[in-house]
């Protein structure tokens, strides 16, 4: 059944298949170990989508430990946020574009490390890919 982006059930779709992809857990193994790694992704409202979404996703040592919507995410601890329009989201989650392709694009725009980021563009590269294996309808 597919599930609607961005939503609470999609987000909890993507935590659960994060958190069983074995490829995804060997390549961020040590990924926010000594350093914050988790995200905010900021959905920005148009292309048909009202209002702007930002949710909490929690990462370390290639677990996913907790999906949240958060109404402001200066109110949360994270070491990275990537915001971009609702029209970019959908081809990022359709798999059209890559994270790393989008944020050297202009695309998307990323607040926190973008060396550390390249680090682990293997991890980064796999997390985009199973985005676009869960069954998606947009606003």
């Amino acid at each position: 059944m597919a599930k609607t982006f961005p939503s609470d059930e999609w987000f909890d779709e993507l935590e659960d298949r994060l958190n069983a992809n074995e490829t995804y857990a060997e390549q961020a193994e040590g990924y926010g170990v000594d350093f914050n790694g988790d995200y905010i992704f900021t959905v920005e409202a148009g292309d048909g989508l009202a209002e702007t979404y930002h949710y909490f996703i929690g990462l370390e040592d290639g677990d996913c430990t907790g999906i949240r919507r958060v109404d402001n995410p200066a109110e949360v601890d994270n070491g990275f946020q990537l915001s971009g329009p609702y029209g970019n989201w959908q081809s990022l989650v359709r798999g059209e574009m890559g994270a790393i392709e989008g944020i050297m694009g202009g695309d998307f725009e990323l607040d926190g490390s973008m060396n550390t980021l390249l680090k682990f563009q293997d991890a980064a590269t796999t997390f985009v890919e199973t985005c676009s294996e869960i069954e998606t309808e947009f606003a």
